[in-house]
């Protein structure tokens, strides 16, 4: 759950630094200022919005799907398959890395202002 809040996070920010871009590129120097403030209030509706849509392309080739299977071990005085394979290690991840580097920055900047 918390690597799509990630990844909806990280769009939303790359759509608006992109709305930004383009606004400062194009929209600062103008004088109609009632136009930019409703352009930079739009797109941050629409940078918000916009991760939020899936679209999907039709594939021409259906691909069929992967079925993998663990092997199970089983000896003649051991009829209990996990105590068999034995506890699996933990095993960090980039996401769960980026979880908890977010979660630390969380909990720094909550302290902070409070």
């Amino acid at each position: 759950m918390m690597t799509k809040w990630l990844t909806y996070l990280l769009e939303a920010n790359v759509y608006l630094a992109a709305a930004y871009g383009a606004y400062w590129l194009l929209l600062r120097r103008q004088t109609f200022y009632s136009t930019n403030r409703a352009y930079l209030l739009l797109s941050i509706l629409v940078s918000f919005a916009m991760p939020l849509v899936q679209l999907e392309l039709p594939s021409s080739e259906r691909e069929a799907p992967i079925v993998v299977t663990k092997p199970v071990l089983i000896t003649a005085g051991n009829t209990n398959p996990a105590a068999a394979i034995g506890a699996t290690p933990t095993i960090l991840t980039l996401n769960k890395a980026l979880e908890t580097i977010f979660m630390i920055g969380v909990a720094v900047l909550a302290v902070s202002f409070y």
